[in-house]
């Protein structure tokens, strides 16, 4: 609980410094020529994801996302997004046999599909970014999700960012909980 308070604290000082104005005027009322360098909306997002939960094995397991910025506030602010991850858990189940019972693991794939609030920082091109969001864990662990993410945007098309998942106690599958993932991404727009 304490990490979820931590990772939304974050993201609240990260949009107390997006606040500034949304358009710079120019000398004729107009937007300045920053705004018409823009990111695309999509972005596609490969990382290394580190799940938790009782039974579940962590290690890192390669992720894949998109995400779709409905709109690009190129001199700060916020908008809204939507995302899905590709996640892989592997989990700890139990294998009987005549003799002894033992741990074996298994993998299941999860795809968390998110509503967020993203804003960012100033500027057109390198510029911090941060967000919050809530949704639904797909697939063979389902349920509630929320998420908190920060990143750096390099360029119109580069960032990084780390985030994290939650399920609040609610994504099962069998009997092996997930309890959260943490993922560090590198992100490409297109």
């Amino acid at each position: 609980m304490k990490r979820i308070f931590g990772v939304l604290a974050i993201g609240a000082a990260l949009a107390a410094a997006s606040i500034p104005a949304c358009a710079q005027p120019g000398g004729n009322g107009s937007v300045s020529a920053q705004a018409s360098q823009t990111s695309t909306p999509f972005e596609f997002r490969v990382g290394v994801s580190w799940a938790n939960g009782p039974d579940i094995q962590n290690d890192g397991k390669i992720t894949a996302g998109v995400e779709y910025d409905f709109s690009n506030p190129v001199n700060g602010g916020g908008t809204l997004s939507v995302s899905a991850d590709w996640i892989q858990v592997d989990y700890f189940v139990p294998v009987v046999t005549p003799t002894f019972i033992f741990a074996g693991t298994q993998t299941e794939s999860t795809v968390p599909v998110l509503l967020n609030y993203k804003f960012y920082s100033s500027g057109p091109t390198s510029r911090f970014f941060g967000g919050v969001g809530v949704g639904a864990f797909l697939g063979n662990f389902g349920g509630f999700g929320y998420t908190g993410f920060v990143g750096y945007q390099f360029s119109h098309n580069w960032d990084v960012n780390v985030r994290y998942l939650g399920d609040a106690g609610s994504a099962t599958s069998g009997f092996a909980r997930l309890n959260n993932v943490w993922s560090a991404n590198v992100g490409v727009r297109f």
